[in-house]
């Protein structure tokens, strides 16, 4: 086949990165190209395409192509505008925020009337939030996967094995929970409790500077808590690696990247129990679950591991075999393979 791929950005954010793994994965039997973004920064997956033989353009002539895959809701214009040209495959990772886009008019919701295939990654997600949008449209559901080496580099330097360390990867905003991180972590107030925040910090400055100055005025958030922003994928995998816990008290989320990481690597994953989460990180089995925006649970999932590191093992081991049984990258390979197959030009 030959595909364009398309995505609004192109930065270590989640659905491009989905995008970017699959598109390399599927290089070796396909020939892809990438449309750069329309708007704004083009992002640093760029060099990561071309580093992987595959070519960013500009402007394409659809007509040499057998099919679009566009990613994410908002790449809806570029959808819009591929019409009648060519097959379309529009994959859509977006959880409940996407249908405030929609109803409010940032998305405009006559874009599903255009593509061939809309592709969800959970049942949840196309039941619960989508299905009026979709209509009678061709359907799938294709579970995630990450297509990422685990083998790793060492952990980072001067670690104490005493300490617990966590990890929270992803953008720092208010859908991602920080701050209930933060009021957790004052509850309990543990020097010993050591916590990584790592991700992209352009998207909601106001709030990051509130939690910078949340860190900086507690006596013990400011030695304990460390605001990295936005790394490369091999730094994050690391850091992913190598931590105790990875705290995931989303708002607003699926079962993303982060959390599938963090199984792979055998890691506890502590995680709000929004929308399709608890279908994978099931609570005291493969991992360990709050309520959203509940800072006193969390605080209490945290301090159980802190005093229970068996625990951490046994819901990390757990977290592995649901990880293999439901999520590897082969089966999700393979199901967008063939979903992108189904709509191309023959």
């Amino acid at each position: 086949m030959r595909i364009i791929a398309y995505s609004h950005r192109l930065d270590y954010t989640g659905a491009p990165l989905i995008l970017f793994r699959l598109m390399r994965h599927l290089r070796a039997r396909h020939e892809i190209v990438v449309l750069l973004p329309r708007h704004g920064d083009v992002g640093a997956l760029r060099q990561d395409y071309e580093a992987a033989g595959i070519e960013c353009v500009a402007y394409i002539d659809a007509r040499k192509y057998d099919v679009l895959v566009a990613n994410t809701l908002m790449s809806f214009d570029v959808v819009k505008k591929a019409q009648g040209q060519l097959p379309i495959l529009w994959w859509i990772h977006e959880p409940a925020g996407g249908v405030e886009w929609l109803t409010t008019g940032r998305v405009d919701a006559k874009a599903f009337g255009v593509p061939d295939a809309v592709v969800f990654p959970t049942r949840w997600q196309y039941e619960t939030l989508y299905r009026p949008y979709v209509g009678g449209r061709r359907h799938a559901i294709v579970p995630y996967g990450i297509g990422i080496d685990p083998h790793v580099g060492p952990p980072p330097a001067n670690r104490d094995p005493a300490d617990l360390h966590l990890l929270q990867l992803g953008i720092v905003a208010a859908r991602k929970g920080v701050d209930v991180t933060l009021r957790a972590l004052k509850r309990l107030a543990n020097p010993r409790i050591k916590l990584t925040l790592m991700g992209s910090c352009i998207f909601q400055p106001n709030f990051v500077a509130q939690v910078t100055a949340t860190i900086a005025g507690h006596s013990v958030l400011n030695q304990t808590v460390e605001v990295t922003g936005e790394q490369p994928p091999a730094v994050a995998q690391s850091h992913m690696a190598h931590c105790d816990a990875l705290l995931f008290p989303t708002r607003d989320d699926l079962i993303t990247l982060t959390i599938l990481e963090a199984l792979l690597h055998r890691r506890c994953v502590l995680s709000s129990d929004f929308g399709p989460i608890p279908e994978t990180v099931m609570h005291d089995q493969t991992g360990l679950l709050s309520p959203v925006g509940d800072d006193a649970a969390l605080a209490a999932n945290i301090d159980r591991i802190f005093h229970d590191r068996g625990l951490i093992k046994r819901l990390g081991d757990a977290g592995r075999a649901i990880y293999d049984h439901k999520h590897t990258f082969t089966a999700h390979a393979q199901g967008m393979e063939a979903e992108i197959a189904a709509v191309a030009r023959r």
